[in-house]
C-alpha cells in the first residue's frame, strides 16, 4: 500500500499544495483535486542471478598401459665334491636367464642369471620392473559458460515504464577433467636361489623358486630345485623350470607352470634333467607391450647330492591405463544489478481521478510528486 506523507507548500496565490507520495508496494495514487500534472520517478526489481557455468567435459582417451616386468633368473649350483670322495673342488653352474618385459623399444630387459654364453647379469636376480604407461587422450574442454540473469521486472504506474536492473553474468564453466593417466608397469619377477651339495651324509641344499611378479597378471612361480635324494650316486631329477610371465589380463602358469598368461606372456625357461651339468634355458620375452617375461630356469645336474637351483619366477603383466578424468562443476553465476532511478517530468493527469501503481519486487520503488498549481 501507499506510503509517505504529503508535502505541502503554499505558493503565492495557489490553490493546490505541492506534495509527494512514495509506493514501497503496489497501491492506487488518488490524484488530488486541483492537480493536473505531475512527476513519477523510481525504478523496477533487481536483476535474476546469472546461470551456474556447466560442468568440464572428460578427458577423452585412456592411458597406455604399463610395460610387463623381466623374468627372475635361474638360481645355479655348486658343488665341493666329485661324486662321494672327498672335498676336491669347487664346480659350479648358472642359472638361466629372465626373459625380459614385452617392451616395444627392448627396454626394461629383466636381469637374471646366465648360462654361458648368454650375457645378462648375475645369476639369480629379480627381473627389473616395467615401465609405467604413457597417458593417453588430452584434457577434457571446459564447460560453457552459464546463461546471462534476466533482466528485473519494471514498476509502472501513470502509463509509464520504470525499468529493473541488468541481469548477473553467467558463472564460468567448470575445467575440462584430465587426460587418462598410463598404468603401471608390472614389477620384476624374483630370482631362483642357488643350490649347494655338501658331500655324501652332508646337508644338501636345493634352491627355492623365485616367486612371480605381480601387475595385471601376476608371473607364476619358478620351480624349487628338486631332492633330496637317498644315497650317493643316485641319479636325481634335476629340472627346475622357470615360471611363466604374467599377461596383460591373465596370470601365468595355467595349465603348466611354464606357461605365459595371457595376453603376451613369455614362457618360463626349462631345465632340463638327465644329463649332468646341464645348461638352463633362459626364458623368453613377454610377446605383447603389457606381456611379463618368463623366468629362468635354474641349473641342474644329475648328480646325487649336489643341490639343484630353482626357476626364476615370471614377471609381471603391465597394467591397464586408467581413463580419462571427469570435469569439473561449472561456476555459480553472479548476483543482478540494482535498477537505476528513471524519472518523468509534466506527466498529465485528471485531478481526483485514481491510477493503479505496480511496484516490482525485489528492489522497486515509485514516487509521485506535483508542485503546487
Amino acid at each position: 500500500m501507499a506510503a509517505g506523507t504529503p508535502k505541502v507548500t503554499m505558493l503565492g496565490a495557489s490553490l493546490v499544495p505541492g506534495g509527494t507520495q512514495t509506493f514501497n508496494t503496489s497501491g492506487t495514487f488518488s490524484v488530488p483535486p486541483g492537480v493536473s500534472r505531475v512527476s513519477i520517478s523510481g525504478k523496477g526489481a533487481v536483476g535474476g542471478t546469472g546461470g551456474t557455468g556447466n560442468t568440464g567435459n572428460p578427458g577423452s582417451g585412456s592411458g597406455n598401459p604399463g610395460v610387463g616386468g623381466g623374468g627372475g633368473g635361474g638360481g645355479g649350483w655348486t658343488s665341493w665334491v666329485n661324486f662321494c670322495g672327498p672335498i676336491q673342488q669347487n664346480d659350479r653352474k648358472l642359472g638361466g636367464c629372465g626373459g625380459r618385459g614385452g617392451s616395444p623399444t627392448g627396454s626394461n630387459r629383466g636381469t637374471g642369471g646366465f648360462a654361458p654364453p648368454s650375457a645378462c647379469a648375475n645369476p639369480g636376480n629379480a627381473g627389473g620392473a616395467g615401465s609405467a604407461g604413457n597417458p593417453g587422450g588430452s584434457a577434457g574442454n571446459p564447460g560453457n559458460a552459464g546463461n546471462v540473469g534476466s533482466t528485473g521486472t519494471a514498476s509502472t504506474g501513470l502509463s509509464q515504464t520504470l525499468p529493473g536492473g541488468a541481469g548477473g553474468n553467467g558463472g564460468n564453466g567448470g575445467t575440462g577433467g584430465n587426460a587418462g593417466g598410463g598404468g603401471a608397469g608390472g614389477n620384476g619377477g624374483n630370482g631362483g636361489q642357488w643350490g649347494r651339495g655338501q658331500g655324501c651324509g652332508k646337508p644338501t641344499i636345493w634352491g627355492a623358486g623365485g616367486t612371480g611378479g605381480t601387475g595385471s597378471g601376476t608371473g607364476a612361480a619358478g620351480k624349487g630345485g628338486p631332492g633330496p635324494f637317498p644315497s650317493c650316486n643316485n641319479p636325481g631329477n634335476p629340472q627346475a623350470d622357470g615360471g611363466g610371465g604374467g599377461g596383460g589380463t591373465n596370470s601365468g602358469g595355467t595349465p603348466l607352470r611354464r606357461t605365459g598368461g595371457t595376453p603376451g606372456g613369455g614362457l618360463g625357461g626349462f631345465g632340463y634333467g638327465g644329463s649332468s651339468n646341464a645348461p638352463a634355458e633362459p626364458g623368453v620375452a613377454g610377446s605383447s607391450t603389457v606381456g611379463g617375461g618368463g623366468g629362468g630356469a635354474g641349473a641342474g645336474t644329475n648328480i646325487a647330492n649336489f643341490g639343484n637351483g630353482g626357476g626364476g619366477g615370471g614377471g609381471g603383466g603391465g597394467v591397464a591405463g586408467n581413463a580419462g578424468g571427469a570435469g569439473n562443476a561449472g561456476n555459480p553465476g553472479n548476483a543482478g544489478a540494482a535498477a537505476n532511478t528513471t524519472t518523468v517530468n509534466c506527466v498529465s493527469v485528471t485531478p481526483g481521478a485514481s491510477y493503479p501503481i505496480s511496484v516490482a519486487s525485489p528492489g522497486g520503488i515509485v514516487t509521485i510528486s506535483w508542485n503546487a498549481q
